[in-house]
């Protein structure tokens, strides 16, 4: 099905059962035992197999249309597909390697998860899921995605033992051949320590031309929403933010020096520390608190 963004988390209770198929699928293929996650392996324990001659990007409008009902608008902006019926996976083939593998998966979540698949299968009777159940379902495959691409516990674990920083999930990204957004996010929302990262993408207020960075998403750690509830930030960082001048007068790629006041959500301050990974097609600004300390841990891996 189409890969989609979502806001709200997988209830607990899909969140222990998607952990169990996933465990299931890594021992199965026996991919858990090495790094990276090998999708192919995955996809054929599934009894999937990748189009390699038909490319969303391409947008066979035709074809889709015919076979599908997928409207041609609906097209342009599709990733990921999958057909249970034939078992077949249709990619965009023009994404990048890590994103490709994070899509392979969320459509083989679609198969691995019975609940899925059995769904999909006998459908209601104007033979359609509810967007109710659809955005449930797409929320379900990311999960399993990430759990199989993470290999469960074993991300956490590692991400725990090394420092609190933004080079951990960048070096981290490599290893487990997966996206850095995707693999920021996952050390946040599981870091053991109180941290947030806000994901911004950069761009110019129209007709001043000025430099604002918007801030799409954030997501907090467990203990970081905790003891800080959530960060008061506006939907927009003007120019004159120092988090604006450092992506657009210094146009800095990786920054790790960074300190400010913020305003958690009982509108009290702290201080904290803050680093900056632009991308270029995101911002990632990764916030923990001052007092966190450094020592003891094991040296950061170089990327």
């Amino acid at each position: 099905m189409r890969t989609k963004k979502h806001t709200i988390a997988v209830e607990e209770d899909s969140l222990a059962e998607i952990r169990r198929y996933a465990k299931w699928a890594l021992e199965r293929t026996g991919t858990e035992q090495r790094l990276p996650t090998k999708v192919e392996d995955i996809v054929a324990s599934a009894e999937l197999a990748v189009a390699q001659d038909i490319s969303l990007a391409e947008v066979h409008r035709g074809f889709f249309s015919r076979a599908y009902g997928i409207l041609a608008s609906a097209l342009a902006k599709l990733r990921a597909l999958v057909d249970l019926e034939e078992n077949l996976i249709y990619l965009d083939l023009s994404m990048k390697p890590q994103q490709i593998n994070f899509a392979t998966l969320h459509e083989c979540g679609h198969k691995t998860l019975p609940w899925q698949r059995l769904a999909y299968r006998y459908e209601d009777d104007d033979h359609t899921l509810s967007s109710e159940v659809e955005a449930q379902f797409e929320r379900e495959a990311n999960q399993f995605a990430a759990e199989v691409l993470f290999q469960l516990d074993r991300f956490t674990k590692e991400a725990g033992d090394l420092p609190l920083g933004i080079r951990t999930p960048l070096g981290l990204s490599k290893r487990y051949a997966a996206s850095c957004h995707a693999t920021i996010r996952r050390y946040v929302e599981l870091h053991q320590n109180e941290c947030a990262v806000l994901i911004c993408q950069a761009s110019r207020l129209l007709g001043d031309e000025q430099a604002t960075l918007e801030i799409e998403r954030i997501f907090y750690s467990d203990s970081f929403r905790n003891r800080y509830g959530t960060l008061k930030f506006p939907r927009k960082v003007g120019p004159d933010h120092q988090f604006s001048r450092l992506v657009f007068e210094h146009k800095v790629r990786l920054f790790e020096l960074g300190d400010i006041v913020l305003e958690d959500g009982n509108a009290d301050c702290f201080r904290a520390h803050f680093h900056i990974f632009n991308s270029t097609y995101r911002v990632f600004i990764l916030i923990f608190p001052q007092r966190l300390s450094r020592r003891g841990w094991r040296t950061i891996i170089r990327i």
